[in-house]
């Protein structure tokens, strides 16, 4: 990569930076004035008529504390005032709480994401589920993208096939299971072999190991996992090796290149080309729908990076092959 490439990557990311900078005061300043206009007004609205003569419940001219008075000198009406500033202050404490909780994992986690891909699971069968996990997008919006209903109808049938041998195992079993003959030979391995092969290297991953591999499929599940631990055999094993606390409890941690980031930044340009409508001429995929991606993408609303760059490597893929016709 030259120098000039690797400067202009950082002027993007300074400016991009600096953009999300300002939309971020903007919003806060939005916020803010918002609160003030809905919190303020009642507030005022309430001391005002409080601290005023009322004849028949109705404000009528003339200031008092006449209402304090009583409030003070009534031991029932002190008691519900004192229960509804309780009742104030821990409502107040709880949502401050939970929302804070929540504001953290929306900004420092991947928590909505998972959540979103967790849900892509519901309704459908054990076996159809795992794949509805991994996958980009859920079924719906596949129909749409394929400009007709019904487009994912069969599309997970093989599933069934051959999750047939563990029919009546755990859920964990059945997991374990889709992951060793799907997601891990043609995904996890197939990305493994293509950088170390780019690099004149061969991988071996001791973990792959066939009798090792063997061996764990026979385990009971609470070798595997237990109250959420997972690797609860392979923890045991290293602790009792000596290695200390910081290795053996510590969590695991992927290498999963920025590509959503990338996406909004140096590749927004190489993305844009390849997903125009313009360019997007294609009897399979709708341009519109493509469009709306690329749009909830750019703007924050969603995290669509897994689905773009499909399309993506889709649309390039096609550009190579232009007189190629869906007949489906």
């Amino acid at each position: 990569m030259s120098v000039s490439t690797v400067e202009t990557a950082a002027r993007e990311r300074r400016s991009t930076k600096s953009a999300f900078d300002r939309e971020g005061r903007y919003l806060g300043l939005t916020l803010v004035a918002v609160l003030v206009l809905l919190v303020l007004p009642p507030i005022w609205i309430l001391l005002r008529t409080s601290l005023m003569r009322t004849r028949f419940g109705v404000a009528v001219d003339g200031w008092t504390i006449e209402h304090y008075a009583n409030l003070a000198s009534s031991s029932q009406l002190m008691q519900d005032f004192i229960n509804t500033v309780l009742f104030s202050i821990g409502a107040t404490t709880v949502s401050l709480l939970f929302g804070g909780v929540l504001a953290w994992l929306v900004v420092r986690t991947d928590a909505p994401f998972k959540a979103l891909a967790f849900l892509q699971g519901f309704p459908a069968s054990d076996a159809v589920r795992f794949p509805l996990w991994l996958s980009a997008v859920p079924q719906r919006d596949l129909d749409q993208l394929c400009h007709r209903d019904g487009a994912s109808n069969g599309l997970f049938d093989y599933v069934e096939e051959f999750m047939a041998p563990l029919r009546d195992g755990t859920l964990q079993q059945k997991l374990l299971y889709y992951y060793q003959k799907s997601f891990l030979p043609e995904f996890v391995c197939m990305h493994t072999d293509r950088a170390a092969m780019q690099s004149s290297l061969e991988v071996r991953s001791p973990f792959l190991s066939l009798p090792l591999v063997e061996f764990a499929n026979r385990l009971p599940d609470r070798f595997k996992m237990k109250n959420g631990n997972l690797k609860v055999l392979l923890r045991r094993t290293a602790a009792k090796r000596g290695l200390s606390a910081d290795i053996v409890e510590q969590r695991k941690q992927g290498f999963t290149f920025p590509v959503a980031r990338w996406l909004k930044t140096t590749l927004r340009s190489h993305a844009e080309a390849l997903l125009s409508p313009d360019g997007a001429a294609d009897e399979l995929i709708d341009p519109s729908v493509v469009c709306r991606y690329v749009d909830d993408h750019m703007n924050g609303r969603r995290n669509n990076y897994r689905l773009l760059y499909h399309l993506i490597v889709f649309r390039a893929w096609r550009s190579n092959y232009p007189g190629l016709r869906f007949t489906g």
